[in-house]
């Protein structure tokens, strides 16, 4: 039987404190372990994630009657500091092809998916403002899968990368389009760092659910919406080298660490592309099938 529980973390209303709290038939357990400050953050619980995912089981069935419900509290990100954030660069064919005109690269001809890293800074709340960098004005949005490694490795095989995650989050990897400068620093790439490495760049949440609650990562629905317009509907069964490829790929050079966060790539319908960028105020939702919804209102800029 799949577990019923998420994994949050969570602020009550008048407090800054972020806790970590078990959401279960609606409301939220709080995981301070019994202590009133100082509490445990998602990313310790991760340490030792085989152990407390046993304990959590046994207190998704007995709510305390006294325990909030979720929508009386503010959902912080989900692991708010990871140990480091890994981003799969064009891994979904439609996307490739939108962006630059090419069709995907061969499996056969190259040694693994091209992944770049995320500045841990930019995670953010699942309904936290977004703000582009001062000196850009085309704010990008892309939904993401992210897989959240909970039990460490080093040349992890494919067939058993699976037993080193902790479970899925939504993300959504924002990007600040006209930093990227690729005619400046041709032919090295793209300035991924300033582009993709912000505040608020990076939204993470709404908790973090299980691996064994969700049967397929492999196929689960991807929606992300501007206002009332849908501009990213897909699924992650398109994905060029999947979940596995990506975890096996990573651990061939260095440890993957309890708190490292994947994030798997996005699908076509970006809005570069169509030279649609996000505007103040406007509002982009993000939800992927049997993981929940992030949403974020655009501000001023930084």
């Amino acid at each position: 039987m799949s577990t019923t529980w998420r994994l949050l973390s969570y602020s009550l209303a008048g407090s800054e404190e972020c806790r970590p709290g078990l959401l279960s038939e609606g409301r939220v357990i709080d995981l301070g372990l019994g202590t009133e400050t100082n509490a445990p953050s998602t990313l310790e619980i991760l340490d030792s994630w085989d152990t407390m995912r046993e304990r959590f089981g046994e207190l998704a069935r007995a709510v305390p009657a006294a325990a909030p419900r979720v929508e009386d509290v503010t959902l912080r990100a989900t692991v708010a500091r990871p140990s480091a954030v890994f981003c799969a660069n064009s891994n979904y064919g439609d996307h490739v092809a939108e962006m630059s005109g090419r069709p995907l690269i061969d499996k056969t001809t190259t040694f693994g998916p091209y992944m770049f890293l995320k500045a841990p800074h930019a995670v953010t709340d699942p309904y936290a403002d977004v703000s582009a960098p001062a000196d850009s004005s085309q704010l990008d949005w892309e939904i993401e899968l992210g897989v959240v490694i909970g039990r460490p490795g080093k040349h992890i095989r494919v067939e058993d990368a699976y037993d080193h995650v902790a479970g899925y989050v939504v993300l959504n990897e924002y990007s600040a389009r006209d930093l990227g400068r690729p005619e400046v620093i041709q032919p090295f790439g793209m300035d991924e760092l300033s582009s993709k490495s912000f505040d608020s760049g990076l939204p993470m949440g709404p908790w973090l659910t299980p691996r064994d609650a969700i049967p397929d990562p492999m196929d689960l629905h991807l929606l992300l919406s501007v206002g009332e317009e849908v501009m990213q509907d897909s699924s992650t069964k398109y994905m060029h080298f999947d979940i596995r490829e990506q975890i096996a790929f990573l651990s061939r050079g260095l440890t993957l660490r309890p708190g490292d966060v994947v994030a798997t790539g996005t699908p076509s319908g970006v809005g570069r592309p169509r030279g649609r960028f996000l505007q103040e105020g406007e509002v982009v939702t993000a939800t992927i099938e049997g993981l929940g919804t992030i949403r974020n209102t655009i501000r001023h800029i930084q």
